[in-house]
């Protein structure tokens, strides 16, 4: 299998970022899969999170990402400082895209895959590779955890397949 990594430059990141969001979306990165979604966070890889990403198989445990923590009480919601900044804006967020393609999920051929999204984003395998029915193995394309948008799309349009974003 080889791997395909280049550098995505200026261009390529404006095209990727939908209502032209560049600086925002050049800088999140690829956490989890789940069906045909994509999430994309903006902190550090290592601290994202969700429920049960600890746990394989990831496909019957895992849920989505964390988002920013808001704690609702009596007196009504309150932002949890770690994540929010003083004037109310998210240290960081989660970034929700579609796409479609002949790719398959590291699930593909398990009833029960042996990882969690931990270690899938640890890279213990590739979140999407191209699909096993193709005929030319010789291009595979593995995407891993960790990717920004910009080279997602990139990725998934080089393997025959579309990424959609809602403005």
């Amino acid at each position: 299998m080889k791997k395909i990594t280049e550098t995505p430059n200026e261009a390529e990141v404006k095209t990727a970022a939908p209502c032209g969001q560049v600086e925002r979306l050049a800088s999140a990165f690829l956490c989890y899969m789940d069906g045909n979604f994509a999430f994309f966070t903006t902190q550090e890889l290592a601290k994202q999170w969700g429920d049960d990403w600890n746990d394989a198989p990831y496909e019957h445990n895992a849920g989505e990402p964390y988002g920013p923590t808001v704690f609702y009480k009596e007196t009504g919601p309150e932002n949890d400082p770690k994540d929010w900044n003083e004037d109310g804006t998210p240290k960081w967020e989660i970034i929700k895209m579609a796409w479609d393609g002949p790719f398959d999920p590291p699930c593909e051929s398990h009833s029960n895959s042996p990882w969690s999204v931990a270690q899938i984003n640890a890279g213990a395998v590739a979140w999407l590779t191209t699909s096993r029915w193709l005929n030319n193995k010789d291009d595979t394309i593995a995407i891993y955890a960790g990717v920004d948008i910009a080279e997602f799309k990139r990725l998934v349009e080089l393997g025959g397949g579309a990424v959609y974003s809602k403005c």
